[in-house]
């Protein structure tokens, strides 16, 4: 089993309202492995530094769970900005220019939260015209059907249902074959 689906059942297993303190640690796990590979098990650093933006929905009052995810991924050395919805066209316009100027930038990773889970794949999108590619997209409880885009390599799509039985989020769809996308 991946750490993709067990982040999922752990996700699903939760009936905490917040949703994101149980799966903090899980959502860690799963960006460690995807950005470090093979570099933690074999005892080294990892040859480049993870980018990861997270992005808050909106209003960002419900999404401060991630400024703690942040804090935790920076701890493992990754580069990590935690923003407001608004502001992700503009982060991604700065990944586009870092990347222009030196292709080890990465490897790239967009989290996002109700809003910003929309804008991941979104600002993904912007990334695959100048043909940069993106290791992973985490979505959490998005508020529209998204499609992600063929430069992301695995898209990890969380939803559930609360006690009232009322749907956090909707499933994702891939435009390529070559994404690996978990809906769950």
């Amino acid at each position: 089993e991946g750490i993709e689906m067990a982040a999922a059942k752990e996700y699903l297993r939760t009936s905490d309202p917040l949703l994101l303190s149980a799966l903090r640690p899980c959502l860690t796990i799963l960006l460690v492995v995807c950005l470090c590979g093979g570099a933690l098990a074999a005892n080294r650093a990892p040859q480049r530094r993870g980018k990861v933006i997270i992005i808050r929905g909106a209003l960002t009052v419900f999404s401060l769970g991630m400024n703690e995810l942040g804090e935790k991924l920076e701890r493992y050395g990754l580069d990590v900005e935690v923003i407001a919805d608004i502001s992700a066209g503009r982060a991604a316009a700065k990944l586009r220019s870092e990347y222009q100027r030196n292709r080890n930038v990465g490897p790239i990773v967009f989290i996002g939260h109700s809003r910003g889970a929309e804008l991941g794949p979104k600002q993904a999108r912007y990334l695959q015209k100048y043909k940069i590619p993106v290791k992973l997209v985490v979505m959490i409880d998005a508020v529209h059907q998204t499609t992600v885009p063929g430069n992301v390599e695995r898209c990890v799509n969380l939803y559930h249902n609360n006690a009232l039985g009322l749907i956090h989020g909707v499933p994702a769809r891939a435009e390529s074959k070559r994404t690996q996308m978990v809906n769950t």
